[in-house]
């Protein structure tokens, strides 16, 4: 008798609740608050939490989160928005001025207002069960008394911890000035003072009084925008998440300025086509995928703003008749080199994931968006601070603006998917691949690593090109190589 496992280790299944994190502390924490009495949106916190603890460099309170939230008995999941806006100081004029043709990377230009504390503390409050100070608990046990840097992310540390800026930042993510190796223990006693005084004042804690001004005075010390007004008015938005249909499957993401419609516009396009009837590695299918992402992109770029400046069309943009029109595009023996969108003008993070035995569950997603975020730590309140913005081009002659407070391009992306009863809480992560890999999960036999790097490799680098067979295959054998070739 012989038997051969197909992967290395045993699916997880439970039957009074589920968490699934990229840590074993965050995912430990998550299970003890769905048996202290907490339900699923309580266990999502608490993880996110731990999270900006154990892996710093990918996630924080000084972040952005979205959340896709089913309750118990509701068709339709919550959509939960907790992105910060730009800082009211920026202008076109003033980064005209600085002759910029896109906004940096790091440092305190990028930063916009913290918005992920903020959500954390409204899920909690609203559609929790326990007290936001339980919930948090964990977290600051693991920043007060230290926990041990875990293998994967012992390597991952010393690629991000070369960004950090400010002095602080330097000291407090390292081991005399080295990056930590697994099995050390690290600490983070000041971002547990934060989250205690969260726990025990609310979020106001954190958007107001010393904690802000510190924020405030440590971005503008770096050149960015923020002020204290924009940090005391900001509110996590509850917004309609948007669908399509894909073969049956109800398909669910959250509305603009994230980015999740073109992953909608890419199912749907790839709809008109007998995908399954084509070899999950050859190069007609691959072809039509590529070509479907160009159509979905050139209206993302197109159309993708803050609904509250901007009316995105996407009654038009997510119809099928559009998709049908769009798909008559696609040559199958020629790729596309302008593909622009057929309706006028009107990338670090962190991916959870919760259910309870009620029927709720949650896919959480809260991000840096670049690893270690901006690269600033404000002192003795660290929490890092996220630079979204990068996307913004600073170009006078492109309809594109700058307005006081505005709500910025999002790539971050949660998932839900419908099917008869059964749902399947899913994201991606990595920038501009992530609308790609949602598409990619209804389309693909393939492994997400093998394509997150091809995607990197052919289609950033080489997007007009048709991949054969045999390029494929080649790229795959050089991935298990570890090459990184170009």
């Amino acid at each position: 008798m012989s038997w051969h496992r197909r992967t290395g280790r045993s699916d997880v299944v439970a039957k009074n609740g589920m968490v699934a994190t990229s840590q074993s502390l965050a995912t430990q924490a998550g299970i003890t608050i769905l048996q202290s009495g907490g339900n699923a949106i309580d266990a999502a916190v608490a993880s996110a939490a731990v999270l900006d603890i154990v892996e710093p460099f990918s996630t924080g309170c000084g972040g952005d989160a979205f959340a896709l939230i089913h309750l118990p008995g509701q068709k339709k999941p919550l959509s939960i928005n907790g992105s910060g806006r730009t800082g009211s100081l920026a202008t076109l004029d003033d980064l005209l001025e600085k002759q910029w043709t896109e906004i940096p990377v790091r440092g305190g230009a990028p930063v916009t207002v913290p918005g992920a504390l903020h959500m954390w503390a409204y899920v909690v409050e609203k559609y929790g069960a326990l007290e936001l100070m339980d919930v948090l608990t964990p977290a600051i046990h693991y920043a007060r008394h230290g926990f041990p840097v875990s293998d994967i992310i012992s390597q991952v540390w010393p690629l991000a911890s070369s960004i950090l800026i400010n002095d602080y930042a330097k000291d407090l993510y390292s081991i005399k000035g080295r990056p930590p190796i697994m099995g050390e223990t690290m600490k983070n006693p000041d971002l547990a003072d934060v989250l205690e005084s969260v726990g025990n004042e609310g979020p106001e804690a954190f958007y107001t009084g010393e904690t802000a001004e510190a924020i405030v005075s440590l971005v503008q010390e770096h050149g960015g925008f923020l002020t204290l007004e924009d940090l005391e008015s900001h509110a996590t938005q509850e917004t309609t998440p948007i669908s399509t249909s894909y073969r049956g499957t109800n398909v669910f993401e959250h509305p603009p300025n994230g980015q999740g419609f073109a992953a909608l516009i890419m199912l749907n396009i790839m709809e008109q086509y007998e995908i399954s009837s084509l070899s999950s590695i050859s190069a007609e299918r691959y072809h039509l995928m590529i070509e479907a992402k160009k159509l979905a992109y050139g209206d993302l770029h197109q159309h993708n703003s803050d609904p509250g400046f901007y009316n995105v069309p996407l009654e038009e943009l997510l119809s099928k008749q559009y998709a049908k029109n769009r798909a008559k595009l696609i040559n199958p023996s020629k790729a596309m080199t302008e593909y622009e969108s057929g309706v006028p003008i009107s990338s670090d993070t962190i991916y959870l994931a919760t259910a309870d035995s009620e029927g709720r569950a949650v896919s959480f997603i809260n991000s840096l968006f670049h690893g270690f975020g901006s690269g600033l730590v404000v002192p003795e309140k660290p929490e890092f601070l996220d630079q979204p913005p990068q996307t913004l081009c600073c170009h006078s002659t492109l309809n594109i603006r700058i307005d006081m407070h505005q709500g910025n391009y999002h790539s971050i992306q949660s998932f839900l998917e419908h099917y008869t009863g059964i749902m399947s809480l899913s994201a991606f992560l990595g920038s501009w691949v992530e609308t790609t890999k949602h598409k990619h999960t209804r389309n693909l036999s393939v492994t997400l690593s093998i394509m997150k790097w091809v995607h990197r490799k052919l289609l950033t680098i080489h997007d007009s090109i048709i991949i054969t067979i045999r390029t494929l295959l080649n790229l795959k054998e050089d991935f298990l190589r570890g090459s990184d070739k170009d």
